[in-house]
């Protein structure tokens, strides 16, 4: 379970004719007019299907230019040639394969204004999963926003002008957008998240006020005053509905509100009603809280409060849904040990051993299937050890992301909360989220970090640096917090 989430697509011909697994990044089960994204199958496994690689430090997969323009202004590409007025083709960089969206034509809005890329944000490589692109933007606060789908990657961007983000296809009113070869959609007006993030602040203010007056009257409050928190309470739950529909560019079909975080529903935007400040922000698990299982689906959930948070909310939906990639390439691993092997797989310490020695023989193929770091996130998530590989990873990859896009606070919210969480005394089993003794993970996230800071613009070193002193002071043993940046 975690509490509170790149891309890389190498290329790899090594394939497994016994499995079938998505030729892109494996994405979430969503719902059908949000899963677009998903690829036909190939009978290939690739280390690409990780996510981020965590042996491959950002040198590898951005180059050093790239790199430096993206830290240094939370984009990819803010100028270059642009394509014709009107198109929606795309341009390549002589340089490396990825596209250049910048002034590619989107169309028109209702006032009939055309509506173009102005600027790209976050990682050029864009993200396997449309929710992480939405989340980017939002820890941004890009406005105009959309998010484009391109060669099986999503891309955050900040558009022109405003696009409504429903519109009439001629059948039904829908998100998803086309344009040539591109599939995109606009996201709601960032003014309005923060309109309908205040109408819920103020909401919740006047019923926690109406709460007290309740608790000090004891048995004897008024009817009509528990009439007016009823009402209240109903207002402050539509506000909460509309807010997440903004916040994540989501219809009510998109959203399940929870009473219990295990009622979680694979393809739906979780919010769960965790109610204690040390709760955690989020969670992932399998559908129904069951234990692993080839055959179970991963779903998520967002604390009910962080909506209240947009910037935090769009870091915990960043950081959850990547574990669940996490652990749909579990699962995918897992059916082709079974398939490959012939041996029946046991989920839990029993079965560790014989599928940890089989995921390493594939990562020490030449070429490799998978990297070493895949290989033991692959073996904790299918072996239960509650993920902690893919804890530390979505952390570290979270917090970089959000201060390469400008929100430094959710990098200290990351880095800080995944310091307390590692501490023996935590109130949720302890050191469930530290890396074991011989993991290489914490070594290889530490390089990544570290080449990160040496392409960051000022400001961002210094923000790196106060997420380590809020890791240093929520626990001083956690490994995120003993990391030494260059002076």
């Amino acid at each position: 379970m975690r509490p509170i989430s790149g891309t890389g697509d190498t290329a790899n011909t090594n394939s497994l004719d016994a499995v079938e697994l998505p030729n892109d990044q494996i994405a979430p089960a969503l719902p059908e007019e949000t899963a677009d994204f998903q690829q036909e199958e190939t009978a290939e496994v690739t280390a690409s299907q990780a996510g981020l690689h965590f042996e491959k430090n950002l040198n590898e997969t951005l180059g050093r230019a790239m790199l430096d323009n993206a830290f240094k202004s939370g984009q990819a590409y803010a100028g270059g040639s642009k394509p014709s007025s009107g198109s929606s083709s795309v341009q390549q960089s002589n340089a490396t394969s990825y596209t250049k969206l910048v002034g590619t034509s989107l169309g028109e809005n209702q006032s009939h204004q055309e509506v173009k890329v102005k600027r790209e944000i976050g990682s050029p490589e864009g993200y396997d999963d449309k929710l992480q692109a939405i989340a980017v933007a939002r820890m941004a606060h890009t406005d105009p926003a959309a998010v484009v789908r391109l060669n099986g990657k999503w891309h955050a961007v900040e558009t022109t002008a405003q696009m409504e983000p429903t519109y009439y296809d001629g059948e039904d009113m829908t998100r998803i957008r086309n344009k040539g070869d591109i599939t995109f959609e606009a996201l709601p007006s960032y003014a309005d998240v923060k309109s309908a993030r205040d109408q819920v602040a103020s909401l919740h203010q006047q019923l926690d006020e109406l709460e007290k007056q309740i608790k000090e009257k004891g048995g004897k409050a008024p009817e009509d005053l528990k009439q007016q928190r009823d009402e209240v309470f109903g207002k402050l739950q539509q506000a909460r509905h509309q807010l997440a529909g903004l916040l994540f560019g989501a219809d009510e079909s998109d959203l399940q509100f929870n009473t219990r975080p295990f009622n979680d529903t694979p393809g739906k935007i979780n919010i769960d009603p965790y109610g204690k400040p040390d709760d955690p922000l989020g969670d992932t698990h399998y559908e129904g809280g069951k234990s692993f299982d080839s055959g179970a689906r991963p779903t998520f959930g967002i604390k009910l409060d962080e909506l209240e948070k947009p910037d935090e909310a769009a870091g915990v939906l960043f950081h959850e849904v990547g574990h669940v990639h996490d652990m749909e390439m579990a699962r995918k691993w897992v059916d082709a040990y079974t398939k490959e092997s012939g041996k029946l797989f046991v989920p839990g310490a029993e079965g560790r051993q014989p599928f940890e020695d089989w995921i390493k023989a594939q990562a020490a193929k030449h070429p490799p299937r998978l990297s070493k770091t895949e290989a033991e996130m692959v073996v904790d998530r299918a072996s239960e050890s509650d993920g902690r590989t893919s804890e530390a990873r979505s952390f570290v990859e979270t917090a970089l992301t959000a201060i390469q896009v400008g929100a430094p606070q959710v990098a200290i919210q990351q880095f800080e909360t995944y310091a307390k969480n590692t501490k023996t005394e935590h109130h949720r089993s302890g050191n469930y989220q530290n890396p074991q003794d011989r993991s290489i993970v914490p070594d290889a996230l530490t390089r990544e970090l570290l080449d990160a800071y040496k392409h960051m613009s000022r400001d961002q070193q210094k923000q790196l640096q106060d997420a380590i002193d809020a890791a240093k002071a929520a626990n001083p043993e956690s490994w995120v917090a003993k990391i030494k940046l260059p002076k």
